[in-house]
């Protein structure tokens, strides 16, 4: 492909040879394993999953772990015009010839794109025509607990975390190859005993007259009816890496990022990955502060992003960022946290988030009235968001972004209008303190996903999304506020694909060989090609996005991301009884219910809890610890619940 670079446009995302990237002598290894994730270099290389496994794989002498992102379209004519065939990064293995192709499923409007990947690298898209030779297909990601629409590409499918289960399953494939006469299906079977690794050949689909899944079930004894996530226990003691890979050119997130802990437990009804990532486990400031340390000393990135769903509610978070401001201002380095929840911040912090650089602000209300933040689980207040501006503008913030979603369960026109208002309430109030200060609203629709509370509702239509976007944004412009939307075609597709079944996956490879894909990418959505495939085969998409009955079977039900059907389904029937709508955070006291912990050692895991936070002996200021020991939990929920009744 070398030969290829000097008529592409960006050639430097694919010369494999950025600092800090690994190119093993291929002689000397056992197995080689691609990490692709279907995108571009520049959303790949973001991706916090992908640099993790990268790193950890490669730590292994006997293991080569090589990445692969999809050509731009200028590369692609020129290897389809040559007949060559994509290949890894650092060593140009062609797809076909790796072991262990694992390809990430980040999100519905990848799909295609999933189908891209095998089709560019030479191998089959179906795994029932794949053969011993070809590499093992593997999926993962945040797609994993709802992968209908896709299963039939993959051989197996890992659902949460990969740390470990990772190893398990080379070792399964050693083994299995090693066996010069066992089949593919022996390994599918080897596969299947792997805890959270799901394999969609071993389980059947049967469908009623009108349409909807009668049954899954098991064709063999070695697949479980009910397959359970792969569940971390302690994050501190996991693997994280202490490097990362510099690129050559500009990615989505041009930083260090450093997890600083994994899963949530507020419960928002929306919000697939806080349930999936269930339970809590957080990292010791210690440990956090050594990876940032690491990872500027081999980088020289200047800004540091503390990743989690929600950083803010980390418990230690005021003096972890004190300390690793404390430790990097003299090398300039900004600090980041790009996921917050209105009131989870303390003055204190923000002034020491300003102390280097200012980086953007951003919270996400989701709703704009107290009744629909019920109705979510969102618990936070008007007054909480208020007091979250007050605390930005205060502390020199010229402009915060705000995240809304229209089409939750009861959504009326006073739930828009109270959007409205809510918007227009924080600019005022952040002018009071700064005259400059703006707000962008930032508008999205809800699509309600599998293994939440709200996967039984309806998908508002694409009509009915474009007019309430359309109202918000139009009342919002006309009074000087900047607004952006998502766009209610994308919405309206991944609603369909993440909702579906197999009976998808013919419509999706027929869309991809029609030159389908990279949907998430505005300019490329061609909605009237999927409407042509989705007609020409006989499937009304508009089905999937219906309301479903509570006793129906869905298409992901034999897939556990360890939160039981009966507590999602108890905490949806919650909103008809208006009198007590919301859950309450389970971080501190009490139990939710949803039953993610107590299997083995399972369990929320604290970093205000560990014996030796910073590793010094010193003793945390009472005032934070306990502040973060309320914060969002159990005490804070019901005081709100009391106050609102």
């Amino acid at each position: 492909m070398d030969d290829l670079l000097a008529f592409v446009e960006r050639p430097s995302q694919y010369l494999g040879n950025e600092l800090n990237a690994v190119k093993k002598d291929l002689a000397q290894v056992a197995v080689t394993v691609g990490l692709a994730y279907p995108d571009l270099y520049e959303i790949g290389m973001s991706n916090t999953g992908l640099h993790i496994l990268y790193h950890m794989l490669n730590e292994n002498p006997e293991v080569a772990a090589e990445r692969v992102f999809l050509p731009a379209d200028d590369l692609v004519k020129l290897l389809e015009r040559e007949g060559r065939l994509v290949t890894t990064l650092e060593n140009r293995i062609p797809l076909a010839e790796l072991d262990v192709l694992g390809i990430q499923i980040p999100h519905e409007l990848s799909y295609a794109n999933i189908v891209k990947v095998l089709r560019l690298g030479g191998i089959p898209i179906w795994t029932a025509e794949r053969g011993r030779e070809e590499p093992l297909i593997l999926g993962g990601g945040p797609g994993a607990f709802g992968p209908e629409a896709v299963a039939p590409f993959y051989d197996a499918i890992l659902l949460g975390d990969g740390e470990e289960a990772f190893w398990e399953i080379l070792t399964v494939y050693q083994s299995w190859r090693a066996d010069e006469g066992a089949p593919r299906e022996a390994l599918h079977r080897a596969l299947a005993g792997v805890t959270g690794v799901y394999v969609p050949s071993l389980y059947e689909v049967d469908y009623t007259d009108e349409g909807t899944i009668r049954s899954v079930r098991s064709t063999d004894p070695s697949a479980p009816e009910m397959v359970f996530k792969a569940v971390l226990d302690d994050l501190e003691t996991a693997y994280f890496p202490e490097t990362a890979i510099v690129p050559y050119s500009t990615t989505v997130h041009d930083r260090l990022g450093v997890e600083v802990m994994r899963g949530c437990t507020v419960g928002c009804r929306f919000c697939q990955a806080g349930m999936i990532y269930r339970p809590l486990r957080e990292r010791s400031p210690k440990r956090i502060l050594d990876l940032a340390k690491c990872g500027l000393g081999s980088t020289g990135f200047e800004d540091v992003s503390l990743l989690s769903l929600d950083t803010g509610d980390y418990t230690l978070i005021d003096p972890l960022t004190k300390e690793l401001l404390a430790q990097t201002e003299d090398q300039r380095v900004s600090l980041s946290l790009p996921s917050l929840r209105a009131g989870s911040l303390t003055d204190e912090v923000i002034r020491d988030i300003r102390r280097v650089r200012r980086t953007s602000f951003t919270i996400a209300p989701e709703a704009g009235t107290q009744r629909l933040r019920d109705v979510i689980n969102k618990n936070i207040s008007d007054e909480e968001i208020l007091e979250t501006v007050e605390r930005v503008s205060r502390n020199g913030w010229t402009g915060l972004k705000l995240y809304f979603m229209v089409g939750f369960p009861t959504e009326t026109q006073e739930d828009l209008d109270g959007l409205i208002k809510l918007v227009l309430k924080c600019r005022g109030l952040g002018r009071e303190f700064k005259r400059s200060f703006n707000v962008m609203a930032s508008i999205g629709t809800l699509v309600p996903k599998p293994q939440t509370p709200f996967q039984w509702d309806s998908q508002i239509t694409h009509a009915e999304s474009t007019r309430r976007m359309w109202y918000v944004t139009h009342e919002l412009r006309s009074k000087g506020v900047g607004c952006k939307f998502h766009d209610p075609e994308a919405s309206w597709l991944e609603g369909v694909l993440t909702r579906g079944d197999r009976r998808l996956a013919p419509v999706i490879a027929e869309v991809e060989a029609r030159g389908g894909g990279f949907e998430s990418w505005r300019d490329r959505l061609d909605l009237e090609l999927w409407y042509r495939v989705f007609n020409e085969m006989g499937i009304d998409p508009e089905t999937y996005l219906r309301q479903r009955d509570y006793a129906e079977i869905l298409p992901w039900d034999h897939l556990s991301a360890r939160v039981t059907k009966k507590f999602l389904l108890g905490d949806r029937k919650k909103i008809d009884r208006m009198s007590s709508p919301t859950t309450f955070d389970c971080r501190d006291d009490l139990c939710a219910g949803c039953a993610v912990c107590f299997d083995d050692d399972t369990r929320n895991r604290l970093a205000k809890y560990h014996p030796d936070p910073f590793g010094d002996g010193r003793e945390l200021p009472q005032g934070l610890v306990s502040r973060a020991a309320v914060g969002h939990g159990v005490a804070r929920t019901l005081e709100q619940q009391a106050s609102r009744r």
